[in-house]
């Protein structure tokens, strides 16, 4: 067949043959370019964030420090404040990072945590309470933590920067140890984030009013039982109504592997949790700067009620609130046929300048809410208030679910009442054993109402 092309046929042939060769190359040699281009856009890519993520955890080193000093309540206000966005902004560089082999558990725990528990002392300072000497201590500690994490990143951040650590190797170790110098460099990479986690042995349990306290994250929570798990694309979109935003306006940031396990994502000034089963969101937090007061605690109070429903949540009464730095909290409990069930507790923040939802925390919700066979009181209203202090004048009552020290429940009477100096006094009193479980002492001010 050969033989019988003619020399013109020959030439085409030679040609088309000669541009697919030259095309192969070009194609190649263009796959070669993009994809160093690709790698060195990872390369710096990872290298902004380990940056960040060391310059995050100096300033949260520092601040921290600066707490334990703090004199006043605004100066408390504004480094809790600070403390808080640094600690996220920490966590979603951490999250940028390849380190998706390795169990960051208890560094992400620590970077939730730190935020979240300078915010509560925060609260408390600026409704005139001091904080305990186990508050100081617990700032003490995590400021000493603070300091270790924050010298453990430049140690790796200095080992990247003299190139013994190839910055797409950090956590290679924890899946492949090899020989050499390829393998040592893997050894080092992993080493150093690895250190990083255990330099958390021994770190303290945080018992405080807050969606991370370990009390809560420890418990398995009742609602999550049993539902079904959601991808994360369907918990973008929950957590994006939840927030108000459109669902590209958040990133994954991490997946929180406690007793309840989360997506949690990050925006501008935002991070938001939701439920791996179920889909329930657990918290939400705007960090953003809160104007001049444009609406009262009457208008939060519906504003939140509203945005609760709005959520599927329902039969929920308001309790308490408190206002501090113009952010209306109010305390909601579920109530069942009549009884408040204050163990099935959802907090939510309201702006007082616009009426935006800037916080909101369903942990204690999610862990204890069930619906429950609530029993017929042994006791008449009459014989439980015959169980109530002599010195108390009762005003009214109700009955209520209440937890316990021990993180049970119990089915009490609730009397409100007034002491003999005019105080406002919670007396609760088993409703059917007749102990008494429980005093608080309502604090009642501009601010809000309390309970203490």
């Amino acid at each position: 067949m050969d033989k019988n092309m003619s020399k013109s046929d020959k030439l085409r042939a030679g040609i088309v043959v000669g541009t697919l060769a030259a095309a192969l190359v070009v194609t190649a040699v263009l796959g070669f370019w993009q994809a160093n281009k690709y790698r060195r856009q990872l390369e710096m890519t990872y290298l902004r964030s380990l940056e960040e993520l060391s310059s995050y955890v100096a300033d949260i080193s520092s601040t921290l420090n600066k707490g334990v000093y703090a004199g006043s309540p605004a100066q408390m206000t504004s480094l809790s404040a600070k403390l808080w966005r640094d600690a996220g902004s920490a966590k979603a560089s951490l999250s940028a990072l390849p380190l998706e082999e390795l169990d960051l558990t208890d560094t992400y725990r620590f970077l939730s945590q730190v935020g979240d528990y300078a915010m509560t002392l925060s609260r408390k300072v600026a409704n005139s309470q001091e904080l305990t000497e186990e508050e100081l201590r617990n700032l003490d500690t995590l400021c000493t933590y603070a300091q270790n994490l924050n010298e453990q990143i430049n140690a790796v951040q200095g080992r990247v920067s003299s190139g013994e650590i190839p910055l797409d190797r950090l956590a290679a170790v924890s899946v492949q140890k090899g020989n050499g110098a390829d393998g040592e460099q893997q050894q080092a990479g992993g080493g150093g984030f690895e250190e990083l986690e255990n330099s958390f042995d021994g770190y303290p349990r945080l018992i405080y009013d807050g969606p991370f306290s370990d009390n809560i994250l420890d418990r398995q929570p009742r609602l999550t039982k049993g539902q079904p798990e959601i991808s994360q694309e369907n918990a973008q979109k929950k957590a994006a109504q939840a927030a108000g935003v459109n669902p590209s306006a958040l990133t994954f940031e991490e997946m929180e592997n406690s007793t309840m396990p989360s997506y949690c994502f990050g925006g501008d000034n935002i991070n938001i949790g939701v439920t791996k089963n179920g889909g329930f969101v657990t918290y939400l937090i705007n960090g953003r700067d809160i104007g001049d007061k444009t609406i009262d605690s009457k208008q939060a109070i519906s504003i939140a009620r509203k945005y609760l429903e709005g959520l599927g949540i329902e039969s929920m009464r308001e309790t308490y609130y408190e206002i501090a730095n113009n952010i209306c909290t109010i305390n909601f409990a579920y109530q069942q046929d009549g009884v408040v069930c204050y163990t099935d507790l959802i907090k939510v923040g309201v702006a007082m300048d616009n009426g935006d939802i800037v916080s909101l925390d369903t942990r204690g919700y999610i862990v204890n809410h069930q619906s429950r066979q609530i029993p017929a009181p042994a006791l008449t209203r009459e014989e439980a208030m015959e169980k109530v202090s002599k010195n108390l004048s009762v005003q009214s009552a109700q009955l209520a679910v209440i937890p316990t020290a021990g993180l049970n429940e119990a089915f009490v009477y609730e009397f409100k009442a007034t002491g003999k100096n005019g105080e406002h006094v919670l007396s609760y009193i088993n409703a059917l054993n007749g102990v008494e479980e429980q005093i608080l002492i309502l604090i009642e001010t501009e601010n809000g109402v309390l309970t203490v």
